[in-house]
């Protein structure tokens, strides 16, 4: 009788184990596949949290934060939360042209096979006003209406080291910034004057239409590789028109505005203590597993779990009843053996 009990217990204790372990298999299944959990799902997350709006305040701001945590590149593993600049740029007779923001972001960069920090800067246009901009371009009426009619302006900018001086043997320190592809990551800018990259301007509740494309805040960065010998830099930013050529057979392009801005590139004298972490554009850093477990896999785990059980149990209980008549069989040949 003692071995029966433990036969059932035994049987029992599989029938419960088989399922966990089939749901446990099926789930790591679904987050490890290349279609599934690091494919489709990973996609779905990374567009559902970067989308994601505070309705209390659904401001291009909101977005411009969540893209600096997510990081804008995989580079920096740390920033400044808090922008270093936050300026409204305007022309020579005061009309609005956009925000800009610059943040401050720490990388590792390679030096002789070993990681030294580096500052890295970064930068957000919005509330871009285009017509504004388009005004900056001095041109004739033919010409400026063909600037009407073509597409927003896009945007090219450089940063240059301010030394003051000349000092021999050195080239101040020069590059473009480095303007994130919109396609890999892009916010909608919200607060411009037009809507749509072709100059309209859509009414509320409007569907996108076809060819017309959103348009978009500028997103870049500046990457500084070297200690030098200044921390003041000239930001020059230029608008560009590519479907107009100029006299010289370039893209027609004018300057939207030339700032001096102090840019220290010696992270030692950076304070980062209260510098946040950046997720580095790691979707794990940013909670894809429990996303992906409260969205796709608990109920995927919970089928299996449900189908392999109803199996398991089923067999359980086939076995106890086949028990039961071996020994209600063995009982009666006990009994007959007695007569």
């Amino acid at each position: 009788m003692k071995r029966t009990i433990k036969g059932r217990y035994i049987v029992l204790a599989i029938s419960i184990l088989i399922p966990l372990l089939v749901a446990f298999f099926v789930g790591s299944y679904g987050y490890n596949s290349t279609n599934y959990g690091q494919g489709s799902w990973k996609k779905q997350f990374l567009q559902e949290y970067l989308s994601t709006e505070d309705k209390s305040n659904p401001t291009t701001e909101h977005f411009i934060n969540r893209y600096l945590k997510y990081g804008i590149n995989n580079q920096y593993f740390v920033y400044n939360a808090d922008p270093i600049y936050d300026l409204e740029i305007k022309d020579n007779n005061g009309n609005k042209l956009f925000d800009l923001l610059v943040y401050q972001a720490i990388y590792k960069f390679s030096e002789n096979n070993q990681p030294v920090d580096r500052m890295q800067y970064i930068f957000f246009y919005y509330n871009i006003q285009y017509k504004n901009i388009r005004n900056l371009f001095d041109v004739d009426d033919v010409l400026r209406e063909e600037i009407n009619k073509a597409n927003v302006p896009t945007f090219s900018a450089n940063v240059k080291e301010v030394i003051g001086e000349e000092i021999e043997d050195y080239d101040p320190y020069e590059r473009p910034i480095t303007q994130i592809p919109e396609d890999q990551l892009s916010i909608r800018d919200r607060g411009a004057d037009v809507t749509f990259k072709s100059g309209k301007v859509a009414t509320d509740g409007e569907e996108i239409p076809n060819g017309e494309v959103l348009v978009k805040a500028f997103i870049g960065f500046v990457p500084i590789r070297e200690i030098t010998k200044s921390s003041k830099f000239e930001v020059k930013i230029e608008a560009v028109i590519n479907s107009i050529i100029d006299d010289t057979g370039s893209s027609l392009r004018t300057t939207v505005t030339t700032l001096e801005l102090d840019l220290p590139q010696d992270p030692t004298k950076v304070d980062s203590s209260n510098f946040a972490i950046s997720y580095q554009q790691n979707l794990e850093k940013a909670g894809y597993f429990w996303w992906a477990f409260t969205h796709k896999i608990w109920w995927i785990c919970l089928i299996a779990l449900a189908a392999t059980s109803l199996i398991t149990i089923t067999f359980y209980l086939v076995y106890v009843a086949e028990e039961k008549m071996q020994l209600e069989e063995a009982a009666k040949r006990a009994k007959k053996r007695k007569r």
